[in-house]
């Protein structure tokens, strides 16, 4: 079975006992989260048509072999995903998704849904005919396709049902891993309607408390929400991935089920408190971006229109940004060179601004890596990158500062200073600012970027006269520093400018002294001005009121 805390998967062989354990086990533990991936994404294992069509119903081979009640219950939960709010999402027009009101209404099994657990089916293995095998598993589909309710007033009641079905929903599982041909086309539409019914689901409303609303940045961090309804959850995921990685899952005909609709519904899930469910669901959208060749466009579309700009531009409160610039780091990592003009875009209108929001601490491990990616294939979208670093410069956060910085600095280790010399004087005027920061983590960084980067000394050593000036003050005033670590680092790197040019280094430190001088001197001045201002109020304010007539008596 594939691994949900992998984004490329690999199969597990094990016993049936071991795993169908192990699957009981998983149901109460979260899958491991994984480091960023250092490869491209899988390859496609065959190709698909270029467009994609919505939900079909389900085919007569498989209606043919249930009842008629069978049918309407299969083909519920796809005739509500075909006539879905969701909206149809084009390259133009961003989607937007709400999480449900405090007030949502839990689902009730209905009297017939319920019928459904009053007769105990057999077990899979224990059906020879592979008809009557096939016809079993259209009905067990049926069974796990009905809804239970989980948080609200009938949270404690059909416990019965729910553990009929969990059993069920295991029970499916450990078939489709077990047993080869398991998922044919006429089996495609059950298996998506069980698996729309369970996840597909308005998530709880955010509840942010109020002292968490104007938190400093260093304080944001995510509190893990379990759902409650994760021991039916699992095994649909489970048998979800199963589905999508089966050799036996034809990409061609899966199409119709596997929809821009369902792709659109499984981003917005993304947004789930549950870190468990937003790591299957990274590991199910990579797969099928990998094999769903003609989704792969609309894929990355998708995110940045129905997550990352409503999240930028609107909200900032979003989960499963870091799970989906994960899926991206893999998937930029694999565009061919030269890149084309779509891929720029997406850097430029996707990437880029994710450094606004002030929640950025809890993605940026994942959105640094998306940005060394493309400068590496294309070091012309350093300017772009650095500008956009310098935009969204932050300046009441050390902790973002010190992130920006160290992006600045992977940025600059992999580019020649020629591809930024446009950019040069901003990106000094920066580095001053930050070198003389009473934050000594922040002022420490930009000193070693000065002093320590290929890149920023070779554009420093021709372009000395008009860069040396920019830093040659904040960098005496150092001197006066607090942290003993920047008082070793800012003397490092005046011996670096002193052997560079020991005449330019002399002079700029002369020029300085004399501004210095001159910037006392008005000090001084401007001080003893307020001073004479400051006793001529006070002797006003003492003076004792007094009518006119007193002033001319006296």
């Amino acid at each position: 079975m594939p691994k949900p805390n992998s984004v490329s998967g690999t199969t597990a062989h094990e016993t049936q006992q071991q795993k169908s354990a192990q699957l009981s086990t998983r149901a109460t533990h979260s899958p491991t989260t994984t480091s960023l991936p250092s490869s491209a994404p899988p390859s496609s294992s065959s190709s698909s048509s270029s467009s994609s069509q919505p939900l079909a119903p389900v085919s007569k081979t498989a209606s043919a072999q249930c009842d008629q009640s069978t049918k309407e219950n299969l083909n519920g939960p796809l005739t509500s995903l075909r006539n879905s709010t969701s909206p149809t999402l084009q390259p133009s027009s961003p989607g937007h998704f709400k999480r449900a009101s405090s007030d949502l209404k839990s689902p009730r099994p209905s009297e017939e849904e319920l019928k459904l657990f009053s007769q105990p089916l057999p077990l899979l293995r224990d059906i020879s005919n592979q008809n009557e095998q096939k016809a079993l598993f259209l009905k067990k589909l049926e069974l796990c396709s009905v809804q239970f309710d989980f948080t609200g007033p009938y949270a404690n009641a059909f416990e019965k049902e729910k553990e009929i079905k969990r059993k069920t929903l295991l029970e499916l599982v450990e078939f489709a891993e077990t047993k080869s041909g398991v998922f044919s086309p006429e089996t495609y539409g059950p298996v998506i309607s069980m698996i729309a019914s369970n996840i597909f689901r308005s998530l709880p409303p955010k509840v942010q408390p109020a002292c968490q609303a104007e938190a400093p940045v260093e304080e944001l961090e995510e509190e893990p929400r379990p759902d409650p309804a994760w021991p039916h959850l699992l095994p649909v995921y489970t048998l979800f991935l199963e589905f999508v990685v089966s050799r036996d899952t034809e990409p061609k005909i899966a199409l119709e089920y596997i929809d821009k609709s369902l792709i659109i519904r499984l981003l917005q899930l993304f947004d789930s408190d549950d870190p468990r469910e937003r790591e299957y669901l990274r590991t199910i959208l990579h797969r099928i971006y990998a094999k769903f060749m003609p989704l792969r466009q609309f894929i990355r579309i998708a995110i940045a229109n129905v997550v990352f700009h409503p999240f930028v531009f609107e909200t900032e409160r979003q989960n499963g940004i870091a799970e989906l610039l994960e899926i991206l780091g893999s998937i930029i990592n694999g565009f061919s060179l030269p890149l084309k003009l779509e891929h720029k875009e997406f850097f430029h209108r996707a990437i880029l601004p994710l450094h606004k929001p002030r929640t950025l601490v809890t993605y940026h491990k994942q959105l640094l890596y998306c940005m060394v990616q493309f400068i590496q294939k294309d070091t012309s979208l350093a300017v772009p990158a650095i500008t956009t670093l310098l935009k969204y410069w932050p300046v009441t956060s050390a902790k973002k500062e010190t992130l920006f910085l160290h992006e600045l600095e992977e940025i600059l280790e992999r580019v020649k200073s020629e591809v930024i010399e446009p950019i040069l004087k901003p990106v000094f005027h920066r580095l001053a600012k930050c070198m003389s920061s009473k934050h000594c983590d922040v002022a420490e960084l930009a000193l070693v970027i000065l002093g320590n980067n290929d890149t920023v000394l070779d554009a420093l050593e021709r372009h000395r006269e008009e860069l040396m000036p920019i830093i040659m003050g904040p960098l005496i005033e150092n001197s006066f520093h607090w942290s003993t670590n920047v008082h070793e680092l800012t003397q490092s790197l005046q011996k670096l400018l002193l052997d560079m040019d020991p005449v330019l280094y002399e002079e700029r430190m002369r020029r300085h002294c004399v501004e210095s001088d001159s910037e006392k001197i008005s000090r001084q001045v401007m001080n003893r001005r307020w001073s004479v201002l400051e006793d001529r109020a006070g002797d006003t304010d003492e003076r004792p009121f007094s009518s006119s007539k007193d002033t001319k008596g006296a």
